[in-house]
């Protein structure tokens, strides 16, 4: 791969990845450097993949390397709190979009942060299958084949991720 190849790359899919990888890490800094860890990895996988095939399908690999960085992260985290635990990370900040009433503004960020909240409770598998799907948009064959499950498995954690949301909701008098 080129260097000018590489950069159309990332100029064209930096901002998905980044997206994602701050859903995945909680934490601008850390999706930074996931990201960074993403685009090297695929770098070094650029003989097994062919680019520009089609825009889609390459941010769907890039994301599903990112998916498959983090959970490597995640064990050895696990392994490294298991022998010496560490302070929680913070929130990725959560910013309204422009409104010109304020009220509406309010009401959005508040519901925002708490669904955030909320999926933030989710187990990890069924977390990320909601982010592919509903935030980054992925159909369910695609998120089947990025982490490496049958489509079947990606419909029943979805539907149990919704269930668990919908009740969550009800709980706080949302009604669904």
């Amino acid at each position: 791969m080129t260097p000018a190849e590489i950069e159309i790359l990332v100029e064209t899919h930096m901002e998905s990845v980044f997206q994602f990888c701050c859903f995945l890490t909680g934490n601008r800094a850390d999706a930074e450097d996931l990201s960074q860890d993403t685009f090297l990895k695929a770098m070094e996988l650029e003989r097994k993949f062919h680019w520009n095939r089609e825009e889609r399908a390459d941010r769907n690999y890039l994301i599903g390397i990112a998916v498959n960085l983090w959970k490597n992260q995640q064990r050895k985290m696990r392994r490294r709190q298991r022998i010496a635990p560490m302070e929680p990370l913070s929130e990725v900040l959560v910013h309204a979009k422009d409104k010109t009433d304020v009220e509406a503004q309010v009401l959005e960020q508040e519901l925002t942060e708490m669904m955030q909240q909320m999926i933030a409770l989710l187990p990890e598998k069924q977390r990320i299958v909601v982010h592919l799907f509903y935030a980054s948009q992925m159909s369910m064959e695609e998120i089947a084949k990025i982490l490496h499950i049958p489509k079947e498995t990606v419909k029943s954690r979805l539907r149990l991720a919704k269930k668990r949301l919908r009740n969550n909701l009800e709980v706080y008098g949302y009604e669904i």
